[in-house]
């Protein structure tokens, strides 16, 4: 296993840094967007706070500075985001039955209306949902309950701005009895005539558009609205890797590179993908002001979950045997079903209704330390000492700036000398706190 090294700048940091005034001046983008820009701009600064993590055999230490936490902007932090709802997704929200992967694209003509208003995307992802419905419905020859988890991106190669649905849906759904009708089928002709007819007539009952505009819409020959649903998903691996690209940052740190001097971001493409490896020129600024583009408001979930997967129906899983059957394994085990709940209870306490109250997955995995992802990813542990191989330790956070300046100086000397070993001592008085 590899030795880990605390996060450092970054290549999308350091042009944020060295651009944002030229992004100012040129876009003159609101204090909320400068104010998201600046907090990322800190990520990983010394100066802002540090963790001090120490050997608790040879008292080998280092310092882990803070994460900026500014998701859909910084990569290092997008990258735990991503892990952490893959997992939630595999092992706490899907159903142990065969998925399918729809993607739902619109014209260019109607994308900027979603960069000027950046909540528009839910209507769609509601739409999206009622369709799909209505599809696996009228296929059955009956109501369904449907499932789905739509993840809204804003982005496409080059962070271009091309909002787009991808959609995991259950192929099937379930009968008034929770009863499950199993349905392979994807996308089909009758479906995309749906989609566009639905879009047009969402976008002018909003008065987005006018009549005009959909007649002419509708005349195209080629009318730029698509589904795309071949992908289909049978195993928890396949979940968990496509919902880490369902919901993954906009930015890819390794296929950018920038030259200080002239200013210059070059993106390369993925080589197997679309693009064939083609590259990509832009100035700081632009770039920044691209990136800026897909920023959602404060506290507005990009990923929404619909039909059984919705908060109201999972609470009821542990009262409809039909679904908790099928419920994944790491769920089961936070919610044991309503027989078992009985069974534990002594009789005397059988005639008291008591509600079982268990945390969200979602919310128990958010809290699961760094450490754990970092080892999954990049084989690295950075609780066990590179000196004795020992178990290492959070003894303190420290945020007081002439400490902090203390260390800063600290951490320039190791650079200009040969490494020095921190002297093992006793832990600083403040109470210990994880990170």
């Amino acid at each position: 296993m590899g030795t880990y090294i605390p996060h450092r700048e970054g290549i999308v940091q350091t042009i944020v840094l060295e651009s944002l005034t030229r992004y100012q001046a040129y876009a003159n983008p609101p204090q909320v967007t400068i104010d998201r820009l600046e907090q990322f701009a800190g990520c990983a600064d010394w100066s802002k706070g540090v963790a001090r993590i120490r050997c608790e055999d040879c008292g080998h230490s280092y310092f882990r500075p803070f994460s900026c936490k500014v998701f859909h902007l910084c990569p290092s932090c997008d990258q735990k985001r991503t892990l952490l709802y893959a997992e939630y997704l595999a092992d706490d929200l899907l159903l142990d039955l065969p998925h399918r992967q729809f993607v739902f694209t619109i014209p260019k003509i109607l994308r900027p209306y979603f960069k000027t208003d950046k909540r528009l995307f839910g209507e769609v992802s509601r739409l999206i949902f009622s369709l799909l419905s209505e599809f696996f419905s009228l296929a059955a020859g009956q109501e369904l309950l449907c499932a789905c988890v739509v993840s809204y991106q804003s982005f496409g190669e080059f962070a271009r701005f091309h909002p787009h649905w991808h959609v995991l849906v259950l192929e099937g759904g379930f009968t008034r009895y929770d009863r499950f009708v199993y349905l392979p089928i994807g996308a089909d002709e009758g479906l995309l005539k749906v989609w566009q007819a639905a879009m047009l007539s969402l976008f002018l009952r909003e008065e987005l558009i006018d009549q005009a505009r959909v007649n002419m819409l509708k005349d195209w020959k080629h009318s730029g609205f698509s589904i795309e649903s071949e992908t289909r998903l049978f195993s928890k691996a396949d979940r968990e890797a496509l919902g880490q690209y369902v919901v993954r940052g906009a930015t890819c740190a390794e296929r950018i590179q920038y030259d200080q001097d002239s200013d210059t971001v070059i993106w390369t493409a993925s080589p197997k993908g679309f693009y064939k490896g083609k590259s990509e020129t832009f100035k700081g600024f632009e770039f920044v002001d691209q990136l800026a583009a897909h920023l959602p408001p404060r506290r507005v979930q990009l990923v929404r979950r619909y039909g059984v997967y919705a908060g109201k129906v999972r609470k009821q899983w542990q009262e409809r045997p039909g679904i908790y059957r099928l419920a994944p394994e790491g769920w089961q085990k936070g919610h044991p079903s309503q027989s078992q709940i009985v069974q534990a209870k002594p009789p005397e306490a059988l005639c008291v209704k008591e509600a079982v109250q268990v945390p969200d997955g979602w919310s128990k995995l958010r809290k699961q330390s760094w450490a754990r992802l970092l080892q999954k990813v990049y084989e690295v542990d950075p609780f066990v000492c590179p000196k004795c191989h020992g178990t290492m330790s959070v003894v303190a956070i420290i945020e007081d700036p002439k400490e902090l300046a203390k260390i800063i100086n600290w951490a320039k000397q190791q650079n200009r000398e040969p490494p020095v070993t921190v002297c093992a001592r006793s832990p600083p008085v403040r109470a210990l706190v994880s990170v």
